[in-house]
């Protein structure tokens, strides 16, 4: 199908899932696959096992065992890199090939990588290699792009009343105190990010922020936190 037959998507990168993909009737949902997380517990043995020998052969001396140990290592991180990537690959290139508009949030992964709790599922999910990937898949199949500003409020506003519930963390659910809608997160984000988004290419603009601005002063009803 041509492109201008095909959908527009929004699309909600995170640490949950990996992305959350909304085309207007149903979601879609990449799982995380954490190859980290799941290697962990081999991955420490490895080392404890690496760091034995070198206190007891010592540092300097050669030992063949510990270089099995670290080529066994070597197979281990060159696994998660692999099923990371493959994942990422996969996903990416079905979404830019369904797609004639995708909408994502221009995500800060500098910042989430500095805090001390969330860098492990961070570095584990890669979402910055994730959208790098989608960017570049985009462009190649000729599918517009737009980056709604990482400042709008995707998973806090209510896809089907506006209001921005300012009281919300971290819960995965959570329901409107004006209207009483139920959401997942992730599915509330894709939806909001692909109305922002379509907004900003309508208006011919270059990212999602003027939209979600007006947006927010025209239509939307805030509670502070």
């Amino acid at each position: 199908a041509s492109k201008e037959a095909g959908a527009v998507v929004g699309v909600d990168v995170g640490l949950r899932r990996l992305a959350t993909v909304y085309d207007g009737e149903s979601f879609e949902v990449v799982e995380n696959p954490r190859p980290l997380k799941g290697a962990l517990t081999k991955l420490r043995w490895l080392n404890r096992r690496i760091a034995r020998s070198r206190k007891l052969h010592g540092e300097k001396e050669s030992s063949r065992r510990r270089e099995r140990l670290y080529e066994e290592r070597r197979r281990l991180y060159c696994r998660v890199g692999n099923l990371r990537q493959e994942v990422a690959h996969k996903s990416t290139t079905a979404i830019a090939k369904r797609s004639r508009l995708v909408c994502v949030e221009s995500l800060h992964v500098a910042g989430w990588m500095r805090n001390r709790r969330l860098s492990r599922s961070t570095a584990d999910a890669s979402p910055g290699r994730f959208l790098t990937l989608l960017k570049w898949k985009c462009k190649r199949e000729g599918v517009r792009l737009v980056e709604v500003d990482r400042f709008y409020p995707s998973s806090k506003t209510c896809s089907s009343c506006g209001v921005v519930n300012g009281e919300l963390r971290m819960e995965e659910r959570w329901c409107c105190p004006v209207c009483g809608a139920c959401h997942n997160r992730d599915d509330n984000a894709s939806v909001n990010l692909r109305r922002q988004g379509l907004a900003a290419d309508v208006e011919g603009m270059s990212d999602g922020r003027e939209a979600a601005v007006l947006g927010e002063a025209l239509t939307r009803q805030i509670i502070p936190d």
